[in-house]
Parts: structure tokens; sequence; C-alpha cells
């Protein structure tokens, strides 16, 4: 099976569900509705992946540049190491809460007819013309405006009827905040079917959290909203919504690439969408994108670059990162406890960093750390 999709390029293997149970990750999926716009990935045909930003051990803060760390060193496979294509539990899909107007808005440009005229806009209420002024998709944006304030002062039915409004009009964020409310009930009598039908409208018109949603339903089947099983649109969906900016679904995107197996390409697909959710800041997709470069798997090895992507994930408070950052620095990237080398793959060993991230990351209550670091004291000891 092939699969391609109008917002960027993509190609898959068969998939189906990630292996070992559960589903990808679709958790609050439209929670932060904002107007997202994706960066270009690499062409599916080049293993080395681009420069991911990064910082160096021993400088805090946000990350400034692709110089590695001097204080890094080498690691050995964790034994519970994450692989690129691990299943991930879902969260509550219709957790839709704290939808806002975002700061800006660009309504895409109205569609054209058969014969390149403009196809008829919908006529929308009145006071969407009045508040919009100018007429067309401004109208639109303003009826969502409208909306928004409807349900702030406890109009939820009007509010609705506003979004439905702005929706038919081109916002297509609208269309994603009308289909949480038929969800919910949020004025209207539940309905999962007119949601799953303004997500479509929504994701048509390029709203990306849309795009994910609509995925992570094709994924695992919404008999409510009308959806069956789809694994080929779901993956374009997801994939669709990493590429224009919704860096979550790019891990659930890549697992389903990944899962595919057994077209190299597949693979190497997984790791660049890994890069792209990991620039746009999910942390999951820079573990994943660290342990590809790590292992050398389907991209080229490097030791520098993964162990100052544990870093920025470590230092978000992610204590699993924490401990794989120490082990790199304890062990090396082979885990060869006997290899006297200072330094390999680019990487300083520093046991003593190791140690403090070890300690650090077991009294958080990581308890692989805590064995960790009692191996590491235990040769510290040693003769």
């Amino acid at each position: 099976m092939r699969a391609r999709h109008v917002c960027g390029r993509g190609h898959l293997g068969e998939v189906g569900p990630a292996r070992g149970g559960g589903g990808l990750w679709l958790a609050a999926a439209l929670v932060a509705l904002v107007a997202c716009k994706g960066e270009p990935s690499p062409a599916a045909d080049e293993p080395v992946l681009a420069p991911v930003v990064v910082v160096a051990l021993d400088e805090p803060g946000e990350p400034e540049g692709l110089d590695g760390p001097e204080a890094l060193a080498e690691t050995g496979q964790p034994d519970d190491t994450r692989t690129l294509d691990e299943p991930e539990q879902l969260d509550d899909p219709d957790d839709l809460d704290d939808i806002d107007d975002p700061d800006e808005f660009e309504p895409p440009a109205a569609p054209e007819g058969e014969d390149g005229s403009a196809e008829p806009q919908p006529v929308l209420p009145a006071d969407c013309a009045a508040e919009g002024d100018t007429g067309g998709v401004a109208d639109a944006d303003a009826c969502f405006a409208l909306g928004q304030r409807a349900l702030a002062s406890g109009g939820a039915a009007r509010a609705v009827a506003m979004f439905e409004a702005a929706c038919q009009g081109g916002a297509p964020l609208a269309c994603s905040r009308a289909a949480r409310s038929y969800l919910q009930g949020e004025g209207v009598e539940p309905a999962p079917a007119r949601a799953a039908a303004l997500l479509e409208d929504g994701c048509a018109g390029g709203e990306p959290l849309a795009c994910a949603v609509l995925g992570g339903w094709y994924l695992e089947g919404r008999e409510q909203a009308g959806i069956a099983v789809d694994y080929a649109r779901a993956a374009v969906l997801l994939e669709s919504a990493c590429e224009a900016g919704e860096a979550r679904s790019c891990v659930s995107a890549a697992r389903m690439f990944g899962a595919a197996g057994e077209d190299p390409g597949d693979r190497v697909r997984a790791v660049e969408l890994f890069e792209i959710g990991c620039k746009g800041g999910d942390s999951e997709a820079c573990m994943q994108l660290a342990e590809a470069m790590r292992l050398g798997r389907d991209t080229a090895r490097d030791l520098r670059r993964a162990a100052a992507l544990y870093r920025i994930v470590c230092d978000r408070g992610d204590q699993e990162a924490c401990r794989l950052l120490a082990r790199i620095l304890a062990w090396g990237g082979d885990g060869d406890d006997d290899d006297d080398d200072d330094e390999s793959g680019g990487v300083k060993r520093n046991r003593q960093r190791a140690g403090e991230l070890l300690r650090a990351s077991c009294e958080a209550g990581n308890a692989a750390a805590c064995s960790d670091r009692e191996r590491l004291r235990a040769q510290r000891e040693q003769p």
C-alpha cells in the first residue's frame, strides 16, 4: 500500500497499529489550537538528517546551536531503550479544553470553481458581516470572534452557531471549535458524526490539529462518529499535521512508518518525522531521534548529537532522558566498561557528572537510574 498526501510528500508500506498494544499519540489533541506553520522535511532519499538545535552539556538554558557539548561521553544501549516503533497509550481524544482565539489568523484563499472563478461564499449572519466590515473570509473570522464572546458570556448555543457559520465561511479553526462543542454537548446535543464532519472541513482548510484528531480517529476507529479504522488515511492525516506544525502528531506518524518496517525508505521517513517533531518542541520526538542517532538506526550514527538531545529533554525534567545521558557520560556509546578511551564518537566521558545525573534521577523515582547508579558506584570502588 502506498499513500501520498496533499500537504507534503510521504510514502509508507503496509501499516497497522503499533506493536505491543495501545494506540499512538492523541493526548489533548485540540487543547491549544493556534495557527501553526510547518517546516519542509528532508527528501526521503537523504538518510543524513539536517542539523537539530542542541545545547552544550555545561551551558544551561535554551538550545542555541548545533555545536555539541564538550563534556559528553559514550554509552551502551540501556536495558529498556525506547525503540522507533514503540507503542504509546492514547489519552482521551475528546479532551478539547482551552481552545482559544489565536493571536494571528491567516485565512486560506477562497476556493475556485471549475471555470476558475471564485466559488460563491456562504451567506454569514448579519452581525458577523457588521463585525467583519469587509465581507468574505474577514466576516468568517469575525463570526469566530463573536462565538468566543458568546461562549465567554454563557451563550453556548449561540457560540456554536457562530462557530459553524465561521467554519462554512472559510475559518478552519472555527470548524475545530465547533467540533469540540458537538463532542462535549456544549450548547448542542452531542453529535460525534457532526463533529467528524466539522473536523474534516477544518483539516481540508489547513488546520493541523483537526488533521491530527482525525488521524487518531482513523487509527483506532470511531464508531459513534461513523469512522472505521483506516491506517493509510490515518498515516496521511498524521503526517500532514506534523508537517503543518502540530509537533505532537509527528511521533504517531513516525511510528506508523517505523512499524511498516520492510521498506528502508519508510524507516528513514520515520526518523525525518521525529526530527520535525523535535524541532517543534516535542520531547518524545527528541528522545526517539536521539535513540536513532545513538544507534545509527536508519540515519548516520552521531553520538554527540544524541547526547545533546538527551540533555535538552533532561533539562525539561524528563528523568529517563537524564538517565540515558548519564549512561553516555559514564560508559560510552558501545557500553564497553573496559574501554579506557577518554573520548569516543566526539564525546568525552565524565563519570562525575554521570553520577550526579543518576543520583538526581534515582531520587526522582527512576528505578533504572538507581540500578545504573549502583553499577557506576561499584566500578568506582574497584582498584
